[in-house]
């Protein structure tokens, strides 16, 4: 090859080198800039049992966190609920809302992550 033929090489070589630097670097700035500005948001698991005045699990009632709207849970066949991520840590407090047919509404501030035993009444 020629001089000017590895001369132009090197040029598009080093161009190229060039940009993908600024592209790693406006990524890496991009994610520094948005960490300072919205900082991740701690998030903890809540798991917990509702059950009835005799003690029995009360599966299908509808768990609800104040915390995360329009995300409500059903409770297993054993009464149990989990929630992976609320957000919050450890020893932070959370309302929990519990509704089921037949039952009183049940609503109470809980320590994360619990575990909570919820007891619900029956209606009158």
């Amino acid at each position: 090859m020629g001089k000017s033929k590895v001369d132009t090489w090197s040029k598009r070589v080093a161009f190229v080198v060039a940009v993908l630097t600024i592209l790693i670097s406006l990524f890496t700035l991009r994610e520094k800039v948005w960490e300072t500005f919205f900082p991740a948001i701690d998030t903890t698991p809540l798991r917990g049992i509702v059950v009835d005045g005799k003690d029995q699990p009360v599966p299908d009632a509808l768990v609800t966190v104040q915390e995360l709207p329009g995300k409500p849970q059903a409770t297993t066949s054993d009464g149990g609920f989990v929630f992976d991520k609320v957000p919050g840590k450890p020893g932070d407090r959370v309302r929990l809302f519990v509704r089921k047919p037949k039952y009183k509404d049940h609503n109470e501030y809980l320590a994360l992550p619990g575990p909570a035993r919820i007891t619900l009444e029956k209606a009158k």
